[in-house]
Order: structure tokens, then C-alpha cells, then sequence
């Protein structure tokens, strides 16, 4: 099964063509200002370098958050709209369950930490559940709701669930892009019990929410005609929705 993924629900600004076991081509680029010119372009371009077209993909995956707000209505018209183009299915993936997905096997507790508005901290709590299958691959298993959170009540949700997923000695993994910006308070908290992933690992990657598409067909969590609802998960209300609360809409 052939599959075209997309994420632009950070700074990154991402694609990948993936066939079962394989990635046959992924760009990246890091500008959160310019998705609405680099998307398309980008799409174009790893077509044409992997010969491959749009009428021969199987389905089109999209994350659909949490993230940026403008960049993830970017991402999904534009999945929408390629999907019409090409009569196929188009499947939507948490952002955070894509993060969380790159970081294959670890025997740690992952938690992916995105930047929100207002300081606030998009995340959950992650493990690597028992392998099951002729592939032999494990599910990845999410331990808490998403969640906004301040830094206080990141940190002490961290604690607390850390400690209700096995024990204050259980380590955890944090990456995304939340991470260059509060891991001294993380660190002061909870010293070695916390490691942060290399900077490589601080974007979602097309490639990883490509696989992640695969593996949840494959094992029956999500179909080509009824995939994720295929709508931003804002987590928290999106500016023009905020406004309109202030002005009693």
C-alpha cells in the first residue's frame, strides 16, 4: 500500500511517500511561516523525484493536531483538496501520537511536549505495549487524554501519571519542540529520571505518520472509508473561537 503523508502542524513542514516497509521519499523543511507557499511545492516535488503519481497512491495521511492552528488548516485543506483531486481516501492522525510513534521500542514511558498559545504545553503520556502479529510490532498505547497544560500543571501531571503508569523509578522520554523551552524546569523536577530525545526528534515526521497510518490499518483501528475524523484536534479553542466567546457569540 502506497502512502502519502503530511504533517504541518509545527514549524516543519513535512512529506513522505512510504510503501509497507518502506520509505521511498520524505522532505522536510523547518519554517512555520511559510506552509501556505512550501506545501504544495514540496508535495510536487517528491512526486516528481520518486516518479511516482498522484493517481497510483493508495490513500493520503494528514495530522490533524494538536498543533498550529493556521498550520494545520493549511495541512488538512490541503489534504481535503488532493484527495477530491485524486478520488482517494485521506486518513487523519494525532500529532502527538505521530511524535511518540518516531521513537520505536524504547523501554521508557515517551511523552511528546508540543508548543502551544499562550505558554501553554500540548502533550500525553505514551508506552510500547506487547508485540502482536505476523510483524511482530508492538502497538503504541497512549496512557492519558491529550492535554493543554501551563508548565505547572504539565510538570505535575507528568509526575502523576508517571507514577500511576509504573513508579517513580519508571523513566521517561520527551521530545517535540516544547522541549528547548522548558526542559530546565523538567530537569530541575525530576533530574535523571527524565531524558530528553536527540534534536532530530523535536518535529513530527511525514514518514513516522505515514507508517502509523499503515500499522493502524493493518490492525484494523482505522479504515480507507472510515478513517479519523478528518477535523483539527485544537485540544483548546482556536483563536477566532475564543473571540467570539469574549464578544458572547
Amino acid at each position: 500500500m502506497l502512502i502519502l503523508g503530511l504533517d504541518t502542524s509545527t514549524a516543519a513542514c513535512t512529506a513522505a511517500l512510504v510503501e509497507e516497509e518502506r520509505t521511498i521519499a520524505e522532505y522536510t523543511i523547518i519554517d512555520r511561516k511559510a506552509h501556505s507557499r512550501r506545501l504544495l511545492p514540496v508535495i510536487a516535488s517528491l512526486l516528481q523525484d520518486a516518479g511516482i503519481e498522484g493517481s497510483a497512491l493508495d490513500a493520503l495521511a494528514v495530522s490533524i493536531g494538536p498543533g498550529s492552528f493556521t498550520g494545520l488548516r493549511i495541512g488538512l485543506a490541503t489534504a481535503k483538496g488532493l484527495a477530491l483531486a485524486w478520488s482517494k481516501p485521506v486518513l487523519g492522525i494525532p500529532s502527538l501520537d505521530v511524535l511518540a510513534s518516531s521513537l520505536p521500542a524504547v523501554p521508557y514511558l515517551i511523552c511528546p511536549a508540543l508548543q502551544a498559545r499562550k505558554g501553554e504545553v500540548y502533550w500525553a503520556l505514551y508506552k510500547w505495549g506487547e508485540a502482536k502479529g505476523s510483524h511482530g510490532r508492538p502497538p503504541l498505547l497512549r496512557l492519558t487524554e491529550y492535554a493543554a497544560s501551563d508548565l505547572d500543571d504539565f510538570l505535575a501531571g507528568l509526575a502523576a501519571n508517571r507514577e500511576k503508569a509504573g513508579g517513580e523509578e519508571l523513566k521517561v522520554v520527551l521530545l517535540g519542540d516544547a522541549v528547548p523551552l522548558y526542559w530546565p524546569a523538567v530537569a530541575a523536577r525530576f533530574g535523571e529520571q527524565v531524558r530528553q530525545a536527540p534534536p532530530a526528534w523535536f518535529y513530527p515526521r511525514a514518514s513516522s505518520l505515514a507508517f502509523l497510518a499503515l500499522e493502524r490499518l493493518a490492525r484494523g483501528e482505522i479504515s480507507l472509508d472510515q478513517g479519523a475524523p478528518l477535523k483539527p484536534l485544537y485540544i483548546r479553542p482556536a483563536p477566532a473561537e475564543e473571540a467570539g466567546v469574549r464578544q458572547g457569540r
